[in-house]
């Protein structure tokens, strides 16, 4: 029998999310039985990466508002006319969206949390995102986080109802060949990522500004609404011919100009399980991040890559030095980053764990990985 998935992500754009979502239809389209279908933002890289796979692409306009009828009633006859066994819905966007659109077809939905940004924003904002996550919650009939981190916030804002089965699984990450090794430039800093509040772009500049005496330069691979900003700031701090700005680019050609630096800038304000970071480990270029829950559950500091506090220039400053200086401490560093993220990031365990689940939940069918919270708290790795 074939299982019809709807897959439903608001935001296309290229980055983490759609980084693990065409490595997971990667492998999906190994599993007999399934029948992969996508509803995304239309014109989107996911939705063009996507359709070159053979995934059935049905757009949609996910970002007129948070509050669209005319939304809720194109979803909802999308709904009706596929009549999927299983929607999977990625992010908090997506599902809210997709609320409305069952009321009167019930589909069972999977929630995929990629990351509880509500946590990082005003009083009144966070109080909102939070209501509405709990509102997801309670509707989905089952919910993956990518990291332990989010459930962790998931039980303390009580996000999630206890009965509901739950699990952490990792993203899957499909890395294409890799870039051919050779001499990374130890003075260059590599920051990947959107300019965005989150990603913490202008600290990267107070950054490089503790260690601009010493020729530290900066790549930076990503672009958005902090660029203007971004650019503005770095030229009042005098190091504009000191950073180099690519803007958004293929993943190919992302992992080459990665792999030629000699350290992964992540000075987040939060983060889920940041996918730049497992790609960098891979690439064998050593992370230097802020040190948040999503971050500390990949990185022990010191052993994988190295952590500092949150917002202090200075300390990122002095680890990057660390991660920079040639030697043994470095070659094992790497090392030790790379057989983390081989442990726990694999794509082909991944999506045959997507795999059994769809069929679970569709089928009406409990499931070793996925149990409810008041069974256990621990985390659930891969369990296929």
């Amino acid at each position: 029998m074939t299982l019809r998935i709807l897959h439903a992500v608001a935001d296309g754009a290229a980055g983490g999310c759609t980084t693990h979502l065409l490595a997971l239809f990667a492998g999906l389209s190994r599993e007999a039985g399934i029948e992969t279908h996508l509803l995304t933002e239309a014109d989107s890289h996911l939705a063009a990466e996507a359709a070159r796979m053979g995934v059935i692409v049905h757009p949609a306009r996910f970002f007129r508002s948070r509050f669209d009828p005319a939304l809720a009633l194109s979803l909802a006859r999308r709904l009706h006319g596929l009549r999927p066994a299983l929607l999977h819905a990625h992010g908090g966007r997506a599902a809210f969206a997709m609320l409305g659109a069952r009321l009167r077809l019930r589909v069972p939905m999977l929630y995929s949390v990629h990351g509880y940004h509500f946590t990082g924003k005003s009083a009144g904002t966070r109080h909102l995102g939070a209501l509405a996550e709990a509102a997801i919650g309670r509707a989905a009939a089952g919910v993956i986080f990518c990291c332990a981190a989010d459930a962790a916030i998931a039980r303390c804002w009580r996000l999630v109802p206890a009965a509901t089965p739950q699990a952490v699984c990792h993203a899957a990450i499909g890395l294409p060949a890799l870039p051919a090794a050779g001499v990374p430039d130890l003075r260059l800093i590599a920051f990947v990522g959107r300019l965005v509040e989150q990603k913490n772009p202008l600290l990267a500049i107070e950054v490089l500004g503790c260690l601009a005496r010493d020729g530290y330069r900066m790549r930076v691979i990503g672009d958005g609404p902090l660029g203007p900003a971004f650019r503005r700031a770095a030229a009042r701090a005098g190091l504009a011919d000191r950073i180099e700005m690519l803007g958004t680019l293929p993943r190919e050609t992302l992992l080459a100009k990665l792999a030629g630096a000699g350290a992964l800038l992540l000075p987040s304000r939060w983060e889920g399980l940041p996918l730049a970071a497992v790609e960098a480990m891979a690439l064998g270029v050593p992370v230097v991040a802020s040190r948040l829950p999503g971050t500390a559950e990949l990185i022990a500091d010191g052993v994988e890559g190295h952590l500092a506090a949150q917002g202090d220039a200075g300390a990122l400053a002095a680890a990057l030095r660390r991660a920079t200086t040639a030697g043994l401490g470095r070659v094992a560093l790497i090392a030790r980053a790379r057989r983390r993220v081989e442990a726990l990031f694999d794509p082909a365990r991944t999506a045959s764990l997507h795999a059994s689940l769809y069929r679970a939940l569709a089928w009406g069918r409990p499931h070793p990985a996925l149990r409810p919270a008041a069974r256990t708290s621990t985390e659930v790795r891969h369990a296929a």
